[in-house]
């Protein structure tokens, strides 16, 4: 045990004094070097820094990372280690550690790439040389990360998909890629290419879509969804609108929107001189008075879920014409035809509603002048006679129309016996007007002499001239 402890003993001894020894030569160099002017060689002999490492060496791990390790130097200057630096051949980045060994992962480095290291040691007065690099090691390739950023637009029965390459192709060149479809696993592949077609989707299903790259590690996992696109197509046959009816105002148009295939749900729109007409929607149109003089079409639109929406345009239709207005029941007389009776006309129907109505009196099938109301009151004038009356319908767009009713029987009543001229009565009035060289309408603007108090029944020739409307009746207000 002496003897061993002694020998341990000496040894340490010597090691001191080595160390001792290559300070004192350092200083000396140090001192030589300054002294003759050369103060940057002095500078880079770095007394008291650590010898290099010895015994480096790497080796692969999972998931692409190498382990490298070494033997500490003998040598450590006489200060205390306090860090390693390790070195690579494939980016000559540096690493630092305090324990001797370090691993670190090289995810893109090729399989193929030879990789070796070097370690330097560190302390306070500075660092070491480079170790000997280590023995060259490869790295085996793993599958690379998922393809980036995908996303999709729809097409007929297919849709185009483009993405980003992997952030890490895992150490291998990438070989293809494989697109697919959600739902339906629809697949496109290509040889490195950053998009594809796939085909074969059913046209108004919704769709995602995953891709995945491939080297010779293998296929990298699905890289997340795309958009979701729908698929549409055209229709495999549309219809020619046709317009049926006559272009009148008035007139019921209806369209006839041809064979669609496949069946789609169809929208009208109806056009005056090709601009909309607001809220003519319907497969049916009726013109009015502000078509007259245009031309009328109407807009089809099939639409249909994975179809494209397909509008179609009718041809025009002639230039559209005057309405007709059409009597339905004749007008009507109603009231008792006898002398200070009143006559009431009732129109009829006609074909169209909103008509303008305008009455002309008939006696004997000759107009009555001024007889243009609703109502005639009978005179004594009217006694043996017929009356009827003329209707006229009128409305915008549409050419006027008259009906006129059948005859009264002939008026009855009894003269005034003052009427007939005999005796002081001058002839042709009821009541009896007395002889003046002229009657004026009470009330009124006329000089007289004579003033007659209405109402007056005009049965004869009204010499007086008091029958300004020519009704039979004389002073009437």
């Amino acid at each position: 045990m002496r003897s061993s402890t002694s020998t341990a003993t000496r040894s340490r001894d010597l090691d001191g004094r080595w160390r001792l020894l290559r300070k004192l030569v350092a200083a000396i160099a140090v001192v030589a070097l300054g002294l003759v002017g050369m103060p940057s060689l002095a500078a880079a002999a770095d007394p008291g820094a650590p010898g290099m490492p010895t015994g480096v060496s790497a080796s692969p791990q999972a998931g692409r990372q190498v382990t490298v390790t070494w033997t500490a130097p003998e040598d450590d200057g006489g200060n205390l280690i306090t860090a390693y630096k390790v070195s690579n051949s494939f980016d000559s980045s540096v690493a630092t550690t305090t324990e001797p060994t370090w691993t670190g992962a090289f995810p893109t480095i090729g399989s193929d790439v030879p990789l070796t290291f070097t370690v330097r040691a560190v302390n306070a007065a500075g660092e070491s040389d480079p170790s000997d690099a280590s023995a060259p090691v490869l790295i085996p390739a793993v599958a690379p990360s998922e393809p980036r950023s995908v996303s999709a637009t729809g097409g007929n029965g297919q849709a185009q998909v483009s993405w980003l390459a992997p952030l890490g192709n895992g150490g291998a060149a990438i070989t293809g890629y494989a697109v697919t479809s959600v739902p339906g696993g629809q697949t496109c592949v290509t040889a490195g290419a950053l998009s594809c077609v796939v085909p074969g989707l059913t046209n108004g299903t919704t769709y995602r879509f995953t891709v995945s790259a491939s080297t010779i590690a293998g296929p990298s996992l699905p890289s997340a969804v795309s958009n979701a696109v729908t698929p549409i197509g055209p229709f495999a046959a549309v219809g020619t609108p046709r317009i049926i009816g006559v272009a009148r105002v008035g007139a019921t148009l209806r369209v006839n929107p041809g064979t669609w295939s496949p069946s789609p749900k169809l929208s009208f729109q109806w056009l005056r001189n090709g601009r909309s007409i607001a809220r003519a929607t319907g497969a049916t149109y009726v013109l009015t008075a502000a078509d007259r003089g245009t031309r009328t079409r109407v807009r089809v639109t099939g639409a249909r879920v994975g179809v494209v929406t397909k509008p179609m345009l009718s041809s025009p239709t002639a230039v559209v014409g005057y309405g007709i207005l059409a009597n339905r029941r004749a007008p009507t007389i109603t009231g008792t035809a006898k002398v200070g009776k009143t006559l009431t006309a009732n129109p009829g129907t006609w074909s169209t509603s909103g008509v303008t109505i305008k009455y002309q009196w008939l006696r004997d099938g000759r107009t009555i002048r001024g007889a243009t109301r609703k109502t005639y009151r009978l005179t004594k004038a009217a006694k043996t006679h017929r009356f009827s009356v003329r209707v006229t319908a009128t409305k915008a767009g549409y050419k006027a129309a008259t009906k006129t009713s059948g005859r009264t029987a002939k008026v009855t009543g009894v003269s005034n016996a003052g009427g007939g001229g005999g005796g002081n009565c001058t002839p042709g009035y009821s009541p009896c007007l007395p002889p003046k060289s002229d009657y004026d309408c009470a009330g009124g603007s006329g000089d007289g002499p004579g003033y007659a108090h209405g109402p007056i029944y005009v049965t004869g020739s009204d010499p007086y001239d008091l029958d300004r409307d020519g009704d039979g009746i004389a002073c009437e207000d």
